[in-house]
């Protein structure tokens, strides 16, 4: 995720509030990750869920902005599909 947000192509894709919003998430996690090192397996897995529960929204529609395509008629028409669990997981 904090590579996805370092990349300016991708970043460029999505609003600033957004831009802002994962940067501090992703920021709150890793600080925590650095003093409970030695935390239990369960206190991991719930600092990641509250990552990913704000964090997915938004790279879903980082991911989605990449299925548009030109349609025949020259209008841009979006995909019918959301990302597949490994789109998500590349971006991030």
């Amino acid at each position: 995720m904090k590579a996805t947000m370092n990349d300016d192509t991708l970043v460029a894709k999505i609003n600033d509030d957004d831009e802002v919003k994962v940067m501090e998430t992703i920021d709150g996690p890793l600080k925590w990750l650095a003093t409970n090192q030695l935390a239990e397996k369960d206190e991991f897995e719930h600092k990641l869920k509250e990552l990913e529960t704000l964090c997915s929204p938004i790279m879903a529609k980082l991911c989605q902005s990449d299925d548009v395509a030109t349609g025949e008629s020259g209008r841009t028409v979006k995909g019918n599909r959301g990302p597949t669990i490994e789109e998500v997981d590349s971006c991030g």
